[in-house]
């Protein structure tokens, strides 16, 4: 399964932690999360997501791939992610995105691409 988020920029976490407050976090988490699901029901319906979600054999692996215009240094490991993994679980692919689930994970920072853009894969 490929899911792309186009012309956006995944928010670094050392961004999102650095002296913001609590409030502004939480609101940079739910608009990441709500542009997710917009962008995943804009490709699958949500009767397709709930039969993908049984048909996956579990634990899967999930490689999220965050590409950059700019030529900034990235740090994959800095990647703010959890609001992609809740909104997988909002959709109703996974029940929850423990390590039952979810086998491995794997983050890569491109630079000096086309555009911003955010590309996830789940594979079994």
């Amino acid at each position: 399964m490929k899911i792309e988020i186009d012309n956006y920029k995944c928010p670094s976490w050392n961004e999102s932690n650095r002296a913001i407050h609590w409030a502004v976090r939480s609101v940079i988490r739910d608009e990441m999360k709500s542009l997710f699901l917009a962008c995943l029901y804009s490709q699958y319906t949500r009767a397709e997501l709930k039969k993908l979600g049984e048909e996956l054999k579990k634990p899967v692996d999930i490689k999220i791939e965050a590409y950059f215009k700019l030529s900034n240094r990235r740090d994959p490991d800095n990647l703010f992610v959890k609001p992609i993994l809740d909104g997988i679980v909002k959709a109703g692919i996974f029940t929850d995105d423990n390590g039952d689930v979810i086998d491995s994970l794997t983050l890569r920072a491109i630079r000096k691409m086309p555009s911003d853009k955010i590309i996830i894969y789940i594979n079994e």
